[in-house]
């Protein structure tokens, strides 16, 4: 597996698992499931409420870098800013996954989506737009965006969004979407920010899940699958071709 950092500025890896159900929020379950987790990943080990009322248990943010469990009314998430290697964050999630079940009442009717995303920042100070669209441009909308419906007109708007479905059944998605953050202001004054071009890359398995499956053993399919694409497909047609134009600028 090659260190995703070799094809980007950073990156991070995040699971998300959707249930039908609301999740338990009482006090004695949420503590008995960060405590079984922190036994297992003791780099998570502050419990931290956010803003919008989630309980998170966090590591301590070193150098940009930071793993995190959250539990929201219908979601468990996990996160992994700039992991050392992509297998620290997957051996996080796939271990969050294993003690769910028995911790929150997850079994397989309860499952309405499973996604695995990996995320890649591009650091660039310009147009975000216009360098999306001459990269991705042809391959997104088979045509050039950057030729402007009237002479001197400015590109203020471009993020490519895809999702095919893998298998016959439509069960297994994969998402690629690009977001530029080059804002109206920033073309107007000319003050670019130091906001990435973001890269969002997703597979998701839709529920339910059959009734022997096993939450961990779906999200480790996923997670090979994904690792397979971004060899086979992300790095030659987006990651590849966005480095190479924010290099020539």
């Amino acid at each position: 597996m090659e260190h995703y950092t070799a094809y980007a500025d950073q990156y991070f890896v995040n699971m998300a698992l959707r249930t039908c159900l609301p999740l338990p929020q009482n006090r004695e379950t949420i503590l008995g499931f960060y405590d079984s987790i922190q036994r297992a990943l003791p780099y998570l080990s502050r419990l931290y409420v956010r803003e919008t009322g989630e309980v998170a248990i966090e590591s301590e943010k070193a150098e940009g870098r930071l793993n995190w469990v959250a539990l929201e009314r219908e979601m468990l998430l996990s996160g992994c800013v700039r992991p050392d290697t992509p297998e620290e964050a997957f051996q996080q999630h796939v271990h969050v996954l294993k003690l769910a079940p028995y911790h929150l009442s997850i079994n397989h009717l309860d499952v309405s989506t499973l996604d695995l995303t990996i995320g890649f920042d591009f650091f660039y100070r310009g147009n975000q737009h216009e360098v999306v669209a001459s990269a991705l441009g042809a391959m997104f909308d088979g045509a050039n965006p950057l030729h402007p419906p009237v002479p001197g007109a400015t590109l203020a708007g471009f993020e490519p969004d895809v999702t095919f479905a893998l298998d016959p059944d439509i069960r297994t998605l994969c998402r690629v979407s690009v977001e530029p953050r080059t804002s109206i202001y920033a073309l107007q004054t000319g003050e670019y920010g130091e906001d990435p071009i973001s890269v969002w890359f997703s597979l998701r398995r839709v529920g339910p899940l059959r009734p022997r499956e096993e939450l961990a053993d779906v999200l480790t399919d996923l997670i090979g699958r994904a690792d397979r694409l971004v060899e086979s497909y992300l790095v030659p047609n987006v990651l590849g071709p966005l480095a190479r134009v924010i290099a020539s600028q």
